[in-house]
């Protein structure tokens, strides 16, 4: 067989259900089992189960079929001349947003982040959703007072501006410092 098309077998029990070929542990009492050779692509997931039972499980090899072996190669055969279409892939969703999709991004408790990986879209997308639907960022930032902004003023250095400023960011330190015309720099100045 072509590496696309895969075989095995199934069997079931006298009641119909499903009986392993290799249990862990062997039953203490084997039943009548019947067994059907089965085929199946590997790229379009279809499968085809003969109806003929197999007649010689002990002898039945691929040197030597019996007939339901026969009959499953043969669906597979004529499968992969017949031309098999692959499986498309599931499609993300882009593009158009859902009615419950934005339902989910009004929800203001809930962080893009979170949002982001429940309805398969980037953080940056759900952040833009918000903006378009006119909702508030999720965390507003907190204006800068005037004293912060002195404070800020008189930081030679990142660290001591981190310092003199703990409920601010790294980034928000450096982005206010340029907004306010200051250079910060990225080492403490040491007393000589």
């Amino acid at each position: 067989m072509t590496g696309r098309l895969a075989e095995w077998r199934t069997a079931t029990g006298e009641g119909g259900g499903p009986v392993d070929l290799y249990p862990l542990y062997p039953p203490t009492r084997p039943g009548p089992v019947t067994i059907r050779h089965c085929c199946g692509c590997a790229t379009c997931c279809d499968a085809y189960e003969s109806q003929l039972p197999c007649d010689r499980p002990g002898r039945c090899s691929p040197k030597h079929p019996c007939l339901g072996r026969v009959q499953a190669r043969q669906w597979g055969e004529r499968h992969l001349t017949a031309g098999c279409r692959g499986v498309t892939p599931a499609r993300q969703p882009r593009g158009r947003w859902e009615g419950w999709e934005d339902a989910l991004v009004r929800d203001p408790a809930a962080t893009p982040r979170d949002l982001a990986a429940r309805l398969g879209r980037t953080v940056a997308a759900v952040r833009e959703r918000r903006r378009l639907l006119g909702l508030p960022a999720a965390r507003p930032s907190r204006r800068w007072e005037p004293c912060e902004d002195e404070l800020l003023r008189a930081c030679p250095s990142l660290p001591d501006a981190e310092a003199m400023l703990p409920d601010r960011s790294r980034q928000a330190l450096i982005c206010r410092a340029r907004h306010l015309g200051h250079h910060l720099t990225y080492r403490q100045e040491t007393a000589a």
